[in-house]
């Protein structure tokens, strides 16, 4: 079967023994693979006599789905920004590094910064 399909089949008790009485055909609850479907999840074949009984049985797979995903990293990974595209499709690529930062951080110590550094 292809995704997004169903199909029916057809179930046949055949009894022996003089067996009557009622067969109970089920999907699992667990074990099947995601997206898998029966219909009805309980078909119920009476047997009345030596006769066989049949009935149908639709299996369905659902569709792929367009939903996505996401997780948030776990609280001990360390993500770093390798670099930013500029907005509007422009051309160019700005890098950011350790030494990016560590410019920064001396901008605040220069003389006619914000009172850091000031005499």
């Amino acid at each position: 079967m292809t995704a997004g399909s169903s199909a029916t089949s057809t179930v046949t008790v055949t009894p022996t023994g003089g067996f009557t009485g009622t067969v109970n055909v089920t999907c699992p609850a667990a074990g099947l693979p995601a997206g898998v479907t029966c219909s009805p999840n309980l078909l119920a074949i009476n047997v009345t006599s030596a006769a066989a009984a049949t009935s149908q049985l639709t299996v369905a797979v659902a569709a792929p789905s367009t939903t996505l995903t996401a997780s948030a990293a776990p609280a001990e990974r360390t993500l770093y920004a390798a670099s930013v595209m500029p907005s509007g499709g422009g051309k160019g690529r700005w890098t950011l590094s350790a030494g990016t930062g560590l410019a920064a951080m001396l901008l605040l110590f220069c003389p006619g910064g914000s009172g850091i550094g000031q005499r």
